[in-house]
């Protein structure tokens, strides 16, 4: 009986051995699954944090937009934009590739910089609304055109090597609704005459475009030509001289009483009036107003219009906005 004894405490000591083993691999495979489950925690807080960041770098995107720039890019070309660190510890960059006229694809990635295996990556499909101008005619008028003066009305040039097209074969000098004249040569356009054709510009009202204005001209007399994306004149305008361009919008009759060279498109709902020599706009013009007199050239006045279908369509590029059409989580950057 006294030898069974070492012999029963070594088979108890093997067993406490054997169960304190089994115990601290389950203890030790507990710690590492709780270690993996927190790692795991972190890494999609940190990948909601990245997250984050993209929708903030897209912010930064619309915000930052280089109208030029992007309207110089050509379809199907990626363009790589300057890096950003927009939160502490965490790098941001975007590809811009444009896919169409008027649409770009953003990829963004966002990077954490202390361990830069965890990132976040997504794409959105952006769209610029711009205007639509009416591709008829040089001079779009709501009524009668009256040249006591000079009125010239030249050819559009070559098309620069840009996204623009080049003019409609069938453009024509001037457009006038039927029944109204105009010196030769002109044709009648039904849509001349409606108030729509001055208001609205494929998605794009005018109203908008006028609470988009960067200049405002409040000024009851003469003043000088601005310069400017879009300038807004709620009522009558009077231009005594100088130069300038992009987009203007008078809700009133804008008149010429100087020298005047503009390069954009003027769309003036009260009619127009040139009133001076040496008045030269390259572009467009649309001018509704009085049916008798939508456009008059006083008598010893000059007015020189080119038109220009590429300058319009850049206007109106740098008069949109641009903004988010859809989400493509899916697409890899490059």
């Amino acid at each position: 009986m006294r030898r069974d004894r070492p012999r029963k405490r070594g088979v108890a000591l093997l067993i406490a051995l054997v169960v304190l083993t089994v115990a601290g691999i389950f203890l030790m495979a507990a710690f590492y699954a709780a270690q993996q489950t927190e790692r795991a925690d972190r890494l999609t807080l940190r990948v909601a944090q990245l997250d984050a960041v993209n929708d903030l770098a897209v912010v930064a995107l619309l915000a930052s937009w280089d109208s030029a720039a992007r309207f110089r890019q050509a379809a199907g070309f990626t363009a790589a934009l300057p890096s950003s660190v927009n939160s502490p510890n965490t790098l941001s960059v975007a590809w811009l590739t444009r896919i169409s006229s008027t649409a770009y694809l953003a990829t963004l990635r966002s990077t954490d910089l202390s361990d830069t295996t965890i990132f976040a990556r997504s794409s959105w499909l952006l769209r610029v609304n711009a205007p639509r101008w009416p591709a008829v005619a040089a001079l779009i008028t709501g009524g009668d055109v009256r040249a006591d003066g000079a009125l010239q009305i030249l050819p559009p040039g070559p098309v620069p090597a840009t996204d623009c097209e080049p003019a409609p074969p069938s453009w024509v000098p001037i457009a006038v609704p039927p029944g109204r004249s105009a010196p030769a040569p002109y044709v009648e356009w039904i849509l001349a005459g409606a108030d729509s054709t001055y208001r609205t510009f494929g998605g794009v009202s005018l109203e908008s475009l006028a609470a988009s204005a960067s200049t405002r001209l409040m000024a009851a007399g003469p003043v000088q030509v601005p310069i400017g994306a879009v300038t807004l004149a709620p009522g009558d305008l009077d231009l005594a001289g100088g130069s300038g361009g992009g987009l203007l919008i008078v809700e009133g009759r804008l008149r010429f009483s100087g020298p005047v060279t503009f390069r954009g498109v003027i769309v003036t709902l009260g009619g127009l009036e040139v009133k001076a020599s040496g008045t030269f706009v390259e572009g467009l013009v649309m001018a509704a107003g009085d049916s008798e007199s939508a456009v008059v050239v006083d008598r010893n006045a000059d007015f020189t219009l080119r038109y220009d279908p590429c300058l319009a369509a850049n206007v109106a590029w740098h008069a949109g906005r641009v903004g988010p059409f859809a989400f493509r989580g899916w697409t890899p950057a490059p």
